[in-house]
């Protein structure tokens, strides 16, 4: 009796996964285009005041629904500009996003650019954000640029970069350490023809002053349990080292979460934090969050495939 339970149990846990799989192959293709009370974009908005945290160059989710304080645009295509939305249902959080819809009637080279940024001051910079969109339709693509007196450095181009088959919210990193000492602005080109429509939302630019910690979340690994890389690229020591590696979706048996404290990770150095075991099935986002005494926080997100105790972050 009891080994027709035990097979009975594994054949439910068989199919529930053979279900999943099925539904995971059912790609929507369809291009995206909306207009989310559609706002102008004029020179003179009304200006959006912001309290920012510690080492905060810039952050921005676009919710005063109009094109922030020194923000601009370039619009070159008659109809499909950037625009600020005001539809919740279509934000990463909150309710609005920028974006911009494609168009298969003429070419688009439409520009947003941020304000100008001083960098003279940090000694590490991060820059963090979202994108909507997905690269079915390579028609059309979006590039991010930075930009100076004297350069011009397209560092991300979305359909050479990427590969994303699904159509949602995607987080994008990257380590602007390279440009201190300088003054950038930050600009996003949505160029081509007949591609996918593009959003983006809740951008964070952080700087570390000189004699300040800097915690970078480096990678995030399987395939057995999770491994987690943390580093301390500042000028100064990185003290009580809050982590946590959390797993949100998927089936989920052993292993969703996990938290610690390091004493300390010297400059230049790193620490590796993990669940030594996982056990479960289906698609899951891996996020891991470092926060130490020095007021500096950190936090990256991955998604992840489990079977079993196998983990997949490609």
């Amino acid at each position: 009796m009891n080994n027709k339970i035990i097979q009975l149990k594994a054949s439910v846990i068989c199919i529930a996964f053979c279900l999943l799989l099925l539904s995971s192959t059912n790609v929507s293709a369809n291009k995206q285009s909306f207009q989310p009370l559609k706002k102008t974009i004029t020179g003179n908005q009304q200006i959006i005041s912001q309290k920012l945290d510690k080492g905060s160059i810039l952050s921005e989710g676009f919710e005063g629904g109009e094109l922030p304080e020194g923000w601009s645009v370039i619009e070159t295509n008659s109809y499909q500009n950037w625009f600020i939305g005001s539809d919740p249902a279509w934000a990463h959080t909150g309710n609005c996003e920028a974006w911009v819809n494609y168009d298969n009637h003429e070419n688009s080279d439409e520009w947003l650019i941020t304000p100008n940024l001083d960098l003279t001051e940090y000694v590490a910079v991060t820059f963090v954000f979202w994108v909507w969109s997905d690269t079915n339709f390579p028609g059309a693509t979006a590039k991010l640029h930075i930009r100076g007196t004297g350069f011009d450095d397209i560092i991300w181009d979305l359909i050479q970069d990427e590969s994303w088959v699904t159509t949602g919210w995607y987080q994008l990193s990257f380590n602007l350490t390279s440009y201190i000492g300088k003054t950038i602005n930050i600009s996003w080109q949505y160029v081509g023809f007949n591609g996918q429509s593009f959003g983006i939302d809740d951008i964070e630019i952080k700087g570390t002053m000189a004699s300040e910690p800097a915690l970078q979340i480096t990678s995030i690994t399987g395939p057995i349990g999770i491994k987690a890389t943390i580093e301390n690229t500042g000028t100064a020591n990185a003290t009580n080292v809050q982590w946590s590696i959390n797993l949100n979706g998927g089936y989920i048996f052993l292993g969703n979460s996990k938290a610690g404290e390091e004493p300390i990770i010297p400059i230049n150095s790193s620490i590796v934090v993990k669940i030594p075991l996982i056990l479960g099935f289906g698609k899951t986002i891996i996020h891991v969050v470092a926060s130490c005494t020095e007021g500096v926080t950190t936090d990256k997100l991955q998604n992840a495939s489990m079977l079993l105790v196998f983990i997949s972050t490609k």
